[in-house]
This record gives C-alpha cells, sequence and structure tokens, in this order.
C-alpha cells in the first residue's frame, strides 16, 4: 500500500489524529524546503517515505538473527542460541546529495553502535563519508551481515578492524569497473569495534576493486569477475586481540603483560568471481603488529587466508553488490508457500580457512600458556532463502589446532544454525 501526502495536510493533523482547528502556515517556495514537497509512503524492504523529486527520503528496517550454537563431543564448551544480532536501522537522504545511516545493536541486551555516518554525495565517482563505518580491508569484513554464507566468518577475520570512526572518501568509476575507498580512522584492534581513540594515532586504509568485465557484455557470457588489493598502516598503543572459532571459543590471546606498542600494517589481496548461480571468492590477510612487554618487544606478523564456494540448487543467480553493500544476494524465484507448492531458494556452500600465528609469540614469550599457534577449519552448509527477507542457515565447522607448544589441543566440531529477518532498506 502506498500513501500521498502533501506536508501541508500533514500538518493539518493533530497527534491524534483529530483535524486541527488552526491551518497551518502558508508552506514555503518550492526548492530544497521538505514543506513544500509531496510525500510517499510505502514499502521498499523495510518502511520508506520520499518526496516526489527524490530530494528527501527516510527509510526504516531491521535484522534479527537468532543463532544456534552446539559442540560435538566437548561437554567443557557450553550449547547455547543467542540472539546474534538485533539491529534496528534508519537511513536516507537529505536534501539530495546528503545521505546518513544509523544501526546500532541490542543483541546480548547490550546497546552498541555499529554504524552511523553521514555522507555528502557529489557522484557516483566520490562521495565522502564521516561517522562510523566498517574498515575497507578485510573482503569478508565487507559483505553486509545479512549477506554472509555461514553464521561466522571465516578465521581471517581475525586479522582485521571490524568498524571504526573516520572520514573516508569512496566510490565507483566507469560503470562499477574500478571501485576505491580510502580513510583515516582512530585504529582499533583486529576484530575489533571502537569508539574512541586509544592513541594520538591514527589509521590510514586504502582499497582499490577491479572488475573488467562490470561494464561490459562480456560480463553475461563469463561472470563477474574481480580482484581488489587492500592495506592498513598506523600505530596502535594498548589492547591487543584474541582471536576465535565459528563457536567463538579463543584459541590464540596473548600475554596479560603483552601491549600493542607501535606501528601496526596490514595487506589483504582477494579476489571474487559470480557467474549465475555460482560463486567463489578468496582473501589473504597480513597483520603485522609492534608487541611489547617490559622485557622485550618484537615486530609479529599473524597470517590468515580463506577460500569460500557456494551454488544455488534452485537456480536463482546470486548477485554482486557495489562496494556499498558487498554480498552474495538471493532472492527466491518461488517464496515458500507450501499450499503452492514452492519451496523457496536452497544453496550450499564450502569454506577451508586457516590462521597462523607468528613463532616469534611462543619463543618470546608474549602469548598465554595454552594458545595455539595455528586453526584450521573445514565447513560445509546449507541456506534456505524462504523469501527475499527470510534465511535459514545450517552448517558445520570441524577446526584443527596445530603446533600447541602447551599441548594438543582438541578440535573443535561445531553445529550452528540462524534464521534471520532481513528488513534491509535499499538506497
Amino acid at each position: 500500500m502506498v500513501a500521498v501526502l502533501s506536508a501541508r495536510e500533514a500538518w493539518a493533523q493533530t497527534e491524534d489524529g483529530a483535524a486541527s482547528s488552526q491551518p497551518p502556515a502558508a508552506a514555503a517556495p518550492a526548492g530544497d524546503d521538505p514543506a513544500s514537497h509531496t510525500f510517499t509512503a510505502g514499502w521498499d524492504h523495510g518502511i520508506s517515505v520520499e518526496s516526489a523529486d527524490h530530494a528527501y527520503k527516510v527509510q526504516f528496517g531491521g535484522l534479527i538473527q537468532t543463532d544456534g550454537r552446539f559442540a560435538v563431543n566437548e561437554p567443557a564448551v557450553v550449547d547455547t542460541f543467542v540472539l546474534r544480532r538485533v539491529r534496528p536501522i534508519l537511513q536516507g537522504r537529505v536534501s539530495r546529495v546528503f545521505e546518513f545511516r544509523l544501526m546500532p545493536d541490542f543483541a546480548n541486551s547490550t546497546l552498541v553502535l555499529f554504524d552511523a555516518y553521514i555522507d555528502t554525495v557529489f557522484s557516483d565517482a566520490f562521495r565522502i563519508r564521516v561517522g562510523k563505518d566498517k574498515v575497507p580491508v578485510g573482503l569478508e569484513q565487507l559483505q553486509m551481515d545479512y549477506s554472509t554464507l555461514f553464521t561466522e566468518r571465516s578465521l581471517a577475520t581475525n586479522l582485521v578492524p571490524n568498524r571504526d570512526i573516520g572520514v573516508q572518501v569512496r566510490g565507483d568509476l566507469k560503470g562499477g569497473t574500478a571501485s576505491y575507498i580510502a580513510s583515516v580512522v582512530n585504529g582499533v584492534p583486529d576484530a575489533a569495534n571502537g569508539d574512541a581513540a586509544t592513541s594520538n594515532g591514527k589509521d590510514v586504509n586504502g582499497r582499490l576493486t577491479l572488475r573488467p568485465f562490470a561494464a561490459t557484455r562480456v560480463r553475461d557470457v563469463l561472470g563477474d569477475f574481480g580482484v581488489a588489493i587492500a592495506g592498513s598502516r598506523g600505530r596502535q598503543i594498548g589492547a591487543l586481540p584474541s582471536f576465535k572459532t565459528t563457536d567463538q571459543q579463543s584459541f590464540f590471546s596473548y600475554s596479560s603483560t603483552a601491549a600493542a606498542a607501535g606501528v601496526r600494517t596490514h595487506v589483504s589481496p582477494s579476489a571474487f568471481y559470480y557467474y549465475k548461480s555460482f560463486v567463489a571468492f578468496a582473501e589473504y590477510v597480513r597483520s603485522e603488529q609492534v608487541v611489547s612487554t617490559s622485557k622485550v618487544s618484537a615486530t609479529l606478523a599473524n597470517t590468515a587466508w580463506e577460500l569460500t564456494g557456494s551454488v544455488v540448487l534452485t537456480g536463482e543467480q546470486a548477485a554482486y553488490r557495489n562496494i556499498g553493500r558487498l554480498g552474495a544476494d538471493v532472492v527466491p524465484q518461488h517464496p515458500l508457500a507450501p499450499g503452492q507448492r514452492t519451496w523457496g531458494a536452497v544453496q550450499l556452500v564450502a569454506r577451508y580457512s586457516a590462521l597462523t600465528i607468528d613463532p616469534r609469540a611462543f619463543t618470546l614469550g608474549l602469548a598465554t600458556p595454552g594458545a595455539s599457534q595455528q586453526a584450521n577449519a573445514y565447513a560445509v552448509g546449507i541456506d534456505w532463502y524462504l523469501n527475499e527477507y527470510v534465511k535459514y542457515v545450517a552448517a558445520f565447522e570441524r577446526t584443527v589446532f596445530d603446533h600447541n607448544p602447551s599441548g594438543p589441543r582438541k578440535p573443535e566440531n561445531a553445529v550452528t544454525f540462524r534464521i534471520q529477518l532481513n528488513l534491509q532498506p535499499t538506497t
């Protein structure tokens, strides 16, 4: 249902819906004054209200993910149901050239701010973003949270920052053939989500993506292929990260006496390929950080990589989106309707990932006792898209730990599942 309501008519009603006895003031001249516009309200993967000339727009949506995590033959690990993400979303456009997005998270009964930024849009090729957003280093980290193929991202995402506050410039060039992001941010530990600077140092990040077939007819024949290179450099002082498995169990953390104490760099090449129902992507991450105690200091280099592939068995296309919304989105041709014997779309997924800690973290006493030097994870799963809003995910992942100086660590066998409601407004 779509409703059309002029600004003057809207103001002619009181808060309880009764007619106002006082007529509104005369409308301002047409132009950038929102009071002069006619607005259309409707549904666009969420509630959307937009002016007729598209200069103003407000959208309301949300994301709810309820997960189950179960460890096979591991009584020390607590099996649990968890609200993984509970995120209301508000985004929109103001006076044509300004766009905004606000997305908090209420999972685990804790308020955490994830997205909060304002864009100044000069063109598709150039926009300035100020506020809190994802750090543009890891390919898998940049995928939208609703479009990930597994309940958790791979081991490689442990080595890249999550979200941070700063300034970005970004854009698509030549119809998406090239995309770029460059940013200056406060700097947060790997896998962390930050809200304030902990030192005067700042991180500089950059990402360049090339999609040679994006604006050509070759794309229809050969699919959408892309390569990217990303990196960052900054000075980190203080907290150090710990690294977790899919079952959210920590397998490596630094000694309590160790701290970040100098330059940190990231280098991350990646590639992806989308062809009809098939998707594959891979990335490599190298994270170097100066780590110190009162007795020793060293630059440690941790590395990780992952390879993910999927195929939609029911024939739907797995669509690539641009740098604003990276992800593999599947929209069922025949949404779930048991009475009509239609069952949505089914996607098979598989992944391998590995993470290796610099051996000097152990020989120099910078790691906690019992930490693992290496983790290798093998995962398979199935995604069931009931319609374009609801998705089920079920997966099995086995993580094997090697080179543990304190003795062998048992492999982790994790069974996870998710039900997701995604009301992600389009821009």
